[in-house]
């Protein structure tokens, strides 16, 4: 593809991707698209076809699926962690990663789409959010068999912290009057959002009668999980990236 096509098809998707924050798939105009990114309307369509390929498309950006890649460093020496580790790391990423790196934009285009029905977030989450899923699920496993972990509805435990994660970021962001945090006085940090969520993911994990007993990582893996989601916030979420992350927290041998 041609400089000049790139730009034109980047700054139609950037168009895009705001008017479908701001309307929803229903209420966004390509018309409106168009005048945003500064280019011919029929332009679109000669790269995109119709509304509804530009709208799957930017969904699958959303979630790192066709984001332009790039390289990815590789942690120097072996990492070996227990299942107790792997869930800190995951909640870990889940939470300081989408507090630094989480896209606004992208986050009200998931709730149009949930008000909308989810016709088209099910297309996507087939394909690349399921699989993803079904690996973290995979990790939670490994712990119950190891005796670590103790749940009978893990699924619904990795549901609230994705949920609450993306429930704060816009409560955070909108500053809406029914905030929490108003009523408390004071605003929680990064530290307190994850000392909040590690706790909740492994008093939700711990099995009965066990003390809580949440992991310490090495500094040297927790620079390179840092270094990952600094890379995150500066260049957005690529395919590799996330390959990157799920290897790390689930292992080598996780098939993407």
């Amino acid at each position: 593809m041609k400089r000049d096509d790139t730009e034109a098809r980047e700054s139609i998707l950037a168009a895009a991707k705001s008017e479908f924050a701001a309307r929803g798939y229903q209420g966004a105009r390509t018309a409106a698209i168009a005048e945003k990114a500064g280019v011919n309307k029929a332009l679109i369509h000669y790269y995109f076809k119709n509304k509804e390929t530009l709208y799957l498309e930017i969904l699958k950006r959303g979630i790192g699926g066709v984001n332009a890649d790039y390289d990815v460093p590789l942690f120097i020496g072996e990492i070996s962690l227990t299942p107790s580790e792997k869930l800190y790391l995951l909640t870990y990423i889940t939470v300081v990663g989408h507090l630094r790196s989480v896209d606004m934009e992208n986050q009200y285009i998931l709730l149009w789409e949930v008000a909308e029905g989810g016709e088209y977030i099910r297309q996507v989450g087939e394909q690349y959010i399921i699989p993803r899923q079904k690996l973290v699920m995979s990790l939670i496993q490994e712990g119950i068999e190891s005796g670590e972990f103790e749940s009978r509805h893990p699924n619904m435990v990795l549901m609230g912290l994705t949920s609450m994660v993306m429930s704060f970021s816009i409560d955070l962001d909108r500053g809406f009057r029914t905030s929490l945090h108003d009523v408390a006085g004071a605003k929680p940090t990064e530290a307190d959002y994850l000392d909040f969520f590690v706790e909740y993911m492994f008093k939700m994990m711990r099995p009965k009668g066990r003390e809580l007993d949440i992991p310490e990582i090495s500094p040297s893996v927790m620079e390179y999980v840092d270094k990952l989601i600094e890379m995150m916030t500066e260049r957005g979420v690529s395919p590799k990236m996330y390959e990157t992350l799920i290897k790390l927290i689930i292992g080598e041998g996780a098939e993407i």
